[in-house]
């Protein structure tokens, strides 16, 4: 990949003695550039030897040759990657794998690659991995190691003839608690490779694209939440903060962004500046002005995107629903048609009364009853008759009442199992009219039976009656069921007879854990088994778990049934392990670093503004970098904090909690602060929680940068 470089024009006026900055070898240096340099060491490992593969695949002329991956496993915990691409010479492995920032594609960009720090990355998970070079019929086979002082050695350990196809193999041991983390960081990895690799051993499955909305070289996942840029197969997370330049085609940019969900933006390499650790772009003048451009280009192309997809609607109705859909999952839609939005219509005929809020005005004499149910499990629902607009949100449907008697009761048993809030639309049938044919159709727009829900295709309601002998004679056993593809707990009736299932006792959504600290809610046991199906899926591959009441249990004696299984204990042996595996990153969490502890952030926004180069913003930088990761594992820590309070054996090592320190950046930052900016120290010192005016930013902008000038001068 080629670099974006500066070109620095410096006049002089005399003759002074220089003398070149370099970089002295060092344990330091080289802990900076493989160990201090990756905030996610296993996923840099496995991005770094995939995308070195990648590129000699490319070299060789096999692009859609796949490479192969080993994923480590509990027997066999090791990871390689096999490629079947240029090889190297004993003098090219020997230069390369001991020289940083040597790299053989810096003129290309073709490659993925540039910095030459990718093949060191072994080094920050490993002291020590092995390098197998096969080419023309030999094989070669080395051994990078840290010695006693930290400093990496390459060494060649053996030499043969082979059969094997050229290529490079590099392998590392894995340690027994990271082995599902390389599976899960690997999924990540090739989601967006285009050939995906093959998988040796264990294999990844990836989730499905529901593209909402495509242009040119973008889409909008309805599966996904993140806004992301692919360049060179690789992802990288949109920061929209960075695109935020107080100018308004900037603003809009930003605003795009922030407002956007399951963006996905693929890039040519080399059109984005990344950092050195390939984690993030590196939002320089020329990278922003790129992306800023590349979103402009979607949202002229959203205009006509979402006009041609609404014209080709056969119906008005279809043309709602569908307008509802992509603006549902890009927010910013309405602001990428706002000028086409007053006048947005299907067939000469406008969508919406109030576009905005994607409703239609109807008469009060409609004939339309409203249930509405505000969100969350078996919330209240209630009626409303006398509504004027009717609103097209996707989480709201349109029924038909199709039978004499009943059909309101079947609906709101139906709404309780839903999971979320929702506003039901009910119509009954005049004598007149039938569900091919009635006036709701021409309110909606065209709307067809295959559009509404039947009353009829609900099912009944069903009550426990009494016989004379006082026992009953029909009686529905109901339960909930985890639903691994919605993520939550859904009404269902169970079976006695069911196999490998997993119940846990449930009385007004609370759930009794046993000898628990806390009981928890239906939510929290969710998140709980979900981590346990994201993490460890073998643990718990074919069982089905239920919410039973504890009525149920005792009739129905699940206690004394082999089929039936209690389980809190399961979900307490996995999360104890769970946090086990991640102690460090839960305290990290819990802990979180604040950058300022005597209030200097408040000047984060001037240093921004800053012209020069300095200190500060380096730790700023750093800073947001690791608010980033730890806002990327946010979910996994909460529902790990869960299993902390629900259950006293999931705790973390006195030793880690003792020694932890949560001053990682507070005690730079302000003491660079302090000392370097005198006056903002007295700035805080005479207003402690005052934040300056956005007018007094460029004011304190330009103080820091005289600092910094006259510094310069003075050295």
């Amino acid at each position: 990949m080629k670099l974006h470089a500066n070109t620095n024009n410096v006049e002089k006026s005399g003759d002074f003695e220089e003398s070149k900055f370099s970089i002295e070898a060092s344990s330091k240096a080289f802990f900076i550039l493989s160990d201090g340099l990756y905030s996610n060491k296993i996923l840099a490992v496995i991005r770094e030897l995939s995308t070195n593969a990648y590129d000699s695949h490319v070299d060789a002329g096999k692009k859609d040759v796949p490479f192969d991956v080993h994923l480590p496993t509990s027997i066999d915990p090791v990871f390689f990657i096999r490629d079947y691409g240029t090889s190297m010479n004993h003098d090219d492995c020997m230069q390369l794998y001991t020289t940083y920032f040597r790299s053989t594609r810096n003129d290309s960009n073709d490659a993925v690659g540039c910095l030459g720090l990718g093949s060191k990355a072994p080094f920050a998970y490993a002291d020590s991995f092995t390098v197998e070079a096969y080419l023309n019929g030999n094989k070669r086979v080395y051994n990078a190691y840290k010695d006693e002082n930290g400093n990496p050695v390459f060494s060649l350990m053996h030499e043969c003839e082979t059969v094997e196809q050229d290529g490079i193999k590099v392998s590392l041991q894995v340690d027994a608690y990271d082995v599902n983390r390389f599976n899960h960081e690997a999924k990540k990895v090739y989601e967006f490779f285009n050939v995906k690799p093959n998988f040796v051993g264990e294999t990844i499955s990836f989730n499905n694209i529901e593209k909402v909305l495509a242009g040119s070289n973008w889409y909008f996942d309805d599966n996904a939440n993140s806004n992301l840029i692919i360049m060179g197969q690789i992802a990288y997370p949109i920061d929209f903060q960075q695109l935020s330049e107080n100018d308004s085609s900037s603003d809009k940019c930003s605003s795009f962004i922030r407002n956007s969900d399951g963006l996905r933006i693929f890039m040519n390499i080399g059109d984005m500046d990344i950092t050195p650790s390939r984690e993030s772009l590196s939002y320089s003048a020329a990278t922003k002005q790129n992306i800023k451009n590349v979103i402009q280009k979607i949202i002229e192309e959203i205009t006509s995107k979402i006009e041609g997809q609404i014209s080709e609607q056969p119906t008005l109705f279809k043309a709602r629903n569908k307008y509802v859909q992509i603006s549902d999952q890009c927010h910013s839609v309405k602001n990428a048609v706002e000028s086409l939005a007053k006048s947005l219509s299907w067939n000469g005929k406008k969508l919406f009364d109030n576009t905005i809020n994607e409703t239609i005005n109807v008469d009060k004499n409609h004939g339309i009853k409203m249930l509405h149910k505000a969100g969350y499990y078996r919330k209240k629902i209630s009626s409303v008759d006398n509504f004027e607009s009717i609103s097209f949100h996707r989480n709201n449907k349109f029924v038909i009442d199709d039978i004499k008697r009943g059909g309101l009761s079947r609906v709101k048993k139906h709404m309780r199992e839903l999971s979320s809030g929702a506003s039901y639309y009910i119509y009954k049938l005049d004598s007149e009219e039938t569900i091919d044919n009635n006036r709701l159709y021409d309110i909606l727009g065209g709307a067809t039976k295959e559009d509404v829900i039947l009353t009829s295709s609900l099912p009944k309601v069903a009550y426990n009656r009494q016989t004379s002998s006082g026992e009953s004679s029909y009686q529905a056993i109901h339960a909930q069921v985890y639903n691994f593809t919605t993520k939550k707990f859904e009404a269902c009736n169970m079976s006695v007879k069911y196999e490998n299932a997993i119940y846990f006792e449930e009385s007004k959504d609370t759930i009794d854990m046993g000898s628990t600290k806390h009981t928890v809610d239906a939510y929290t046991l969710g998140c709980m088994i979900n981590y346990i199906n994201t993490y460890y899926p073998e643990d718990i591959k074919d069982m089905s778990f239920y919410l039973v009441k504890p009525s149920v249990i005792s009739n129905r004696k699940l206690q004394e049934r082999d089929n039936w299984i209690e389980g809190v204990g399961i979900v307490r042996s996995l999360m104890q392990k769970a946090v086990k595996d991640r102690e460090q990153e839960v305290l990290d969490y819990h802990n979180q670093c604040d950058l300022s502890s005597t209030r200097n952030d408040k000047f984060v926004d001037a240093f921004a503004m800053t012209k020069t180069d300095n200190e500060v913003k380096t730790v700023i930088a750093e800073y947001n970098e690791y608010k980033n990761r730890m806002k990327a594992i946010q979910s996994d820590m909460r529902t790990l904090e869960y299993a902390i309070l629900s259950f006293a054996e999931c705790k973390l090592s006195e030793d880690l909690t003792e020694s932890y320190d949560d001053k990682e950046f507070s005690d730079r930052f302000d003491n660079l602060v302090n000392v370097r900016y005198p006056m903002l120290k007295v700035m805080v010192d005479n207003n402690p929680y005052g934040r300056p005016h956005h007018s007094h930013l460029q004011i304190i902008a330009d103080y820091i940068d005289s600092v910094e000038n006259n510094t310069k001068v003075s050295a």
